[in-house]
């Protein structure tokens, strides 16, 4: 199974099937080596001291504000995320970000665990024939997201016809495969 980014952060207790069909769910990150991709996705944005328009903004104080904020919110009206973020309190931001990730799942008949461990791999799925197998499934999965966010939008006349899915292409998640970060 494959993973891709969609644009919320929220804890759910377990997986919810999209498509039993296509094999496509959504969920949190459950395994380490999700936690860590996405840690590395979103490191660069959480640990930037500064914007050109707002030098005194501190990304990462924010998000804690978000998830403070979020917690006293989901007290009686979200059980599992209030227990989720009160039991988390002493957790790095950086960390509740990656775990509450909600991610789609989907298969892509092992690709992306392959090009994960084997770069030779990586570099095959983009630079050779074998690359149109497989974004094929990706095309397949963002077309299926994109239909999906057109049913249960409420954003009412502000719908601009946009997906949940934040990666318009696996290359940007993919890369992270292949640079070595230290956190």
């Amino acid at each position: 199974m494959a993973i891709t980014l969609t644009k919320y952060i929220y804890p759910i207790p377990r997986e919810v099937i999209l498509s039993k069909h296509f094999e496509y769910s959504i969920d949190n990150p459950r395994t380490p080596e999700e936690i860590q991709y996405i840690k590395e996705y979103i490191h660069p944005a959480l640990t930037r001291h500064y914007e050109s328009n707002k030098p005194d903004y501190n990304p990462m104080l924010s998000a804690t504000f978000a998830i403070s904020n979020l917690r006293e919110y989901s007290k009686g009206r979200d059980e599992y995320v209030y227990e989720y973020l009160l039991n988390n309190k002493e957790t790095s931001i950086e960390d509740i970000i990656s775990q509450c990730w909600i991610i789609i799942r989907y298969n892509d008949n092992g690709e992306f665990e392959k090009a994960s461990k084997d770069r030779n791999i990586f570099f095959d799925i983009f630079f050779t024939d074998a690359k149109y197998a497989y974004w094929e499934k990706y095309n397949s999965l963002l077309s299926y997201c994109q239909v999906l966010s057109l049913l249960i939008h409420d954003d009412k006349h502000n719908y601009s016809g946009d997906s949940f899915v934040l990666l318009k292409s696996r290359r940007i998640f993919f890369t992270l495969l292949t640079i070595p970060m230290k956190l």
